[in-house]
């Protein structure tokens, strides 16, 4: 009987410390990615104005409340240097489907190889979207 008991407990005692063990190395596992996506390269020509330098493509939705937000914010960048385009999905779905838009507003900024070097999943404030197209100028 006292052998059963020890038995028992040798058990018990094995099974708390495995599980607070697998605990502790769940903890430090690597975060789960979101699923949205960003292109690494977009095609110039597929957008206006592809002889600029610098490229700022804002892909939204009819449905998004807070798209034209981030529409309105960029449109003032528009210049010589810099083409702003929005690209609704209901406008323009082959552009979506092309670049693996899954999720609305996606904002890039590309050079003028359409190499993205900046970008923005949901909304963005105006002082990050303008600063991140003059990081990108600067470079």
């Amino acid at each position: 009987m006292l052998l059963q008991v020890i038995v028992v407990a040798v058990v018990v005692v094995l099974t708390v410390l495995v599980s607070v063990a697998s605990r502790r190395r769940g903890s430090d596992a690597v975060p789960t990615p979101s699923g949205f996506t960003v292109p690494a390269r977009v095609a110039r020509p597929d957008f206006d104005h592809p002889d600029r330098p610098w490229l700022v493509v804002v892909f939204t939705s009819d449905t998004c409340d807070g798209c034209a937000g981030v529409v309105e914010r960029a449109l003032p960048l528009s210049s010589d240097e810099v083409a702003v385009c929005a690209v609704s999905v209901q406008e323009q779905p082959e552009s979506h489907t092309r670049y693996r838009i899954d999720g609305v507003p996606t904002t890039i900024i590309a050079d003028t190889e359409g190499t993205v070097v900046g970008s923005f999943l949901g909304p963005v404030q105006t002082i990050e979207l303008w600063d991140a197209v003059a990081a990108a100028r600067e470079t």
